[in-house]
């Protein structure tokens, strides 16, 4: 009997859960870890921002070009700082700057580079480059507040023009998109200031 007794006092109970300097200690592991990660986070939010801005400019694009193609008529692309209310229209302001605002693409049945309502056909809307810059340089850095593409599928500007996209950072962050006279665009990375 003695011996049963001399058992099972020599049984310890296992401990659960965790001490309060345990759990104090874990926490302070995870804010450094958290503390770490987020400027690279920002980065990652920033650069994936930038190159979809970019993606939709490029699609954009290339859709007015295949749309002018198609119907057979001048396609506009130009700013508009009222892309979501009905009718919505160009906008005109200090040129090559106003392509923050949002933009539209129509199909120009007159050719006049602004957006009528009784002829004209709206194909697709910007929204506003939400903390990014957009700037027209146009023809040899001469900004433009349009974009036409002819049923040719070329574009007004002679040679080539250019949008640039950049944010708040300095570096070799932001994005040229280059629109040729043939229509075609392409997407390089560029130098923000």
């Amino acid at each position: 009997m003695n011996n049963k007794r001399i058992g099972y006092l020599g049984r310890r109970r296992v401990a659960q859960g965790m001490s309060l300097i345990e759990v104090m200690l874990s926490i302070t592991v995870l804010a450094v870890l958290v503390g770490m990660a987020t400027p690279a986070a920002t980065t990652i939010v920033q650069n994936s921002r930038i190159r979809g801005q970019a993606g939709d400019l490029l699609a954009n694009l290339s859709i007015a070009r295949v749309e002018a193609i198609k119907r057979g008529v001048y396609v506009t692309l130009c700013p508009s700082s009222n892309w979501n209310v009905t009718p919505t229209s160009c906008t005109t302001g200090t040129l090559g700057t106003s392509w923050n605002m949002g933009y539209i693409v129509f199909a120009d049945v007159n050719k006049n580079g602004a957006f009528d309502t009784a002829t004209d056909t709206l194909i697709a809307v910007s929204e506003p480059f939400a903390s990014n810059t957009l700037i027209s340089n146009g023809l040899t850095n001469t900004p433009v507040n349009e974009l036409q593409f002819r049923p040719s599928g070329a574009t007004n500007v002679p040679g080539s023009g250019t949008f640039k996209l950049c944010d708040a950072r300095t570096g070799n962050v932001g994005r040229l998109i280059t629109v040729y006279s043939t229509g075609r665009a392409v997407s390089a990375t560029t130098s923000c200031p």
